[in-house]
């Protein structure tokens, strides 16, 4: 349902339950019969052919968590009903909108927001003035953000002050920096695609579940990512 890293948080937070006790250890080793609980919802280990995928058109405003009745306003929570609990694959800020995964596969889950990863992401930004042919080649050369260099794999204009900015870097807020770093300020922010997937005609807001070959292209991509 998360990284390794998340999940030691999560269960140091006290948000993990075995045996109807809260465990506070990452370490701790338990039985199949164990029955752990996440916010007091069972953990069951499923098959692989009983996982679920789910893509949503995250709205600005609303927070990537999975929580409902998040303090800070809406949550994608609030915006996908299904009757199995699903965490997202990465996540977007407030302020941007787009294509977010959700799954219960932890181990996709894992493949496709470990740091070392090569899945590229697509984002539309519209700017406040348009890219210079010398911001144009910082770009392509990469930028230095936190002593390691953020490659941009293309970047296009596609409309008036719009461009086409595609990465694999998956750093928090890693699109504002990238533009901050050449003195550019965003305006609007939509990511649309994640690997293969593609956010396509889905409407803001709006969710629906993975076709079969979009499933096959995740796992083969969350496959080669592990590799």
């Amino acid at each position: 349902m998360a990284s390794r890293r998340e999940c030691e948080s999560i269960i140091v937070s006290g948000r993990v339950k075995v045996g109807g006790k809260i465990v506070y250890d990452p370490a701790l080793e338990i039985g199949d019969d164990s029955r752990p609980e996440l916010d007091n919802f069972p953990l069951i280990k499923t098959s692989e052919g009983s996982f679920s995928y789910v893509m949503l058109n995250k709205p600005v405003g609303v927070n990537s968590t999975m929580k409902s009745g998040h303090e800070k306003g809406l949550t994608i929570a609030d915006l996908v009903e299904y009757p199995t609990r699903l965490f997202p694959v990465g996540r977007l800020d407030k302020n941007t909108s787009g294509l977010i995964l959700l799954t219960n596969n932890g181990d996709l889950t894992n493949s496709l927001t470990h740091p070392g990863g090569k899945i590229q992401k697509e984002y539309i930004v519209k700017l406040q003035r348009a890219l210079s042919r010398s911001d144009l080649q910082k770009l392509a050369r990469g930028i230095m953000i936190d002593d390691r260099t953020v490659d941009v794999d293309d970047v296009r204009a596609i409309g008036k002050n719009r461009y086409s900015v595609v990465i694999h870097e998956g750093r928090k807020h890693i699109i504002r920096r990238l533009l901050g770093a050449v003195s550019h300020r965003i305006l609007e922010l939509k990511r649309i695609r994640i690997g293969t997937l593609a956010i396509g005609r889905l409407g803001l807001g709006k969710w629906r579940k993975l076709k079969d070959a979009e499933i096959q292209s995740v796992l083969k991509l969350s496959n080669n990512n592990s590799n």
